[in-house]
């Protein structure tokens, strides 16, 4: 925002004149604007792949080789957290 309306007085202005909740908005929208697309891609595909995940927890998927035997694998178990990390 100092960018924006330069330095000085216009930043108490600016405190004055609108409401915290909007400028905080604006601030978290000036950040994510100015985030690298590329990263912003990857959360962003990060957080769909996490939620096919809990949204499947709880089915199986079937492998089957070359030669015919099946192997079952819950979706579960392809599930971690941070927290997994520390056991």
């Amino acid at each position: 925002m100092i960018e924006a309306y330069g330095k000085g007085g216009l930043v108490p202005y600016l405190v004055e004149s609108f409401p915290v909740q909007f400028l905080n908005d604006l601030l978290e929208q000036t950040v994510e604007l100015r985030r690298d697309p590329k990263e912003r891609e990857e959360e962003y595909e990060r957080e769909q792949a996490q939620k096919w995940l809990k949204e499947h927890s709880k089915q199986t998927l079937v492998f089957q080789s070359a030669t015919g035997e099946q192997k079952t694998v819950n979706v579960k178990d392809f599930m971690w957290s941070d927290d997994d990390d520390e056991n």
